[in-house]
């Protein structure tokens, strides 16, 4: 009953390096292996519209005013569909950040790791999950609603 209390719901995103290097299949292992559930998967082509949703930091400038970078991610997002996956499991959140970073550790070196070329995308906290569905999976965000209680505020 206690581990039904802490399931909570995570959201990943593969990168075109993914696909690229192949590790798709290695990077879903990961989250098996650390006993997270997918409850739900799309395949999508992003747009324009949902990657500035989804990342609000491709809406503002950066230090130096410049946002041409700013195309280069929506250019390489937009080329292929990709692969939309909502996890469900004990500290989902927590556990799809450190696989993250593990294997961004593990296959990415060096200068290697530039924004656009760093494999997947997770959510950071209950907030960032409302966001990114919201613009990845609208369909599904009746399954969060019960999980406002995570919500945390500043």
């Amino acid at each position: 009953m206690t581990d039904n209390l802490l399931k909570e719901y995570s959201l990943i995103l593969f990168k075109p390096d993914a696909y690229e290097r192949n590790l798709t299949e290695i990077i879903m292992q990961e989250f098996s292996n650390a006993n997270l559930e997918v409850v739900y998967h799309k395949k999508i082509r992003l747009t324009e519209k949902m990657l500035r949703k989804y990342q609000p930091l491709l809406n503002e400038p950066d230090d130096f005013g410049e946002t041409a970078w700013q195309y280069d991610i929506i250019n390489a997002y937009t080329k292929e569909t990709t692969d939309v996956f909502l996890f469900q499991g004990v500290d989902a959140i927590k556990k799809t950040n450190k696989i993250k970073q593990d294997i961004r550790n593990k296959y990415i070196t060096g200068e290697n790791k530039y924004i656009i070329y760093n494999l997947l995308h997770s959510v950071d906290d209950f907030a960032d999950l409302k966001l990114n569905m919201s613009a990845l999976m609208p369909e599904k965000l009746y399954l969060i609603e019960k999980d406002e209680k995570y919500e945390t505020t500043d």
